[in-house]
């Protein structure tokens, strides 16, 4: 299967197989779907959803759960990039920006005052 998809991302759809099938199938849901959508519009797309999860409770809650998954898999990848992309600037010597500082010898954020020297934000000099 993972040389099927291999074939199929390098453009081989004759090598592709199942692969191939499975993305034409996938690739005309997605067009059905956001056809309906086009046309009925999001409450058209609610009315949907709400008389499938009537008539097959269970598979929506499948459907559901593999959902939650894939987007909490999906901001997990993405906070990981972030803090990769972090460590890496902190690595290269790119300055790190510190919005406020948290240091017990300055205050925690909650109790922090900035300098005197500081303009104040209320418009005046």
């Amino acid at each position: 299967m993972g040389r099927q998809i291999r074939a199929l991302s390098d453009g081989q759809t004759d090598q592709a197989g199942f692969a191939a099938d499975a993305a034409r199938q996938l690739a005309e849901k997605v067009e059905e779907i956001a056809g309906r959508l086009e046309q009925r519009g999001f409450d058209g797309a609610v009315d949907d959803l709400t008389s499938f999860a009537r008539r097959r409770p269970g598979m929506f809650l499948v459907s559901a759960a593999a959902t939650g998954f894939l987007v909490g898999r999906l901001g997990r990848g993405a906070q990981a990039a972030k803090e990769i992309d972090a460590s890496t600037a902190s690595a290269s010597g790119a300055p790190r920006l510190a919005l406020m500082p948290t240091s017990p010898a300055i205050g925690t954020p909650e109790t922090y005052l900035p300098p005197a020297s500081l303009p104040s934000c209320d418009g005046g000099v």
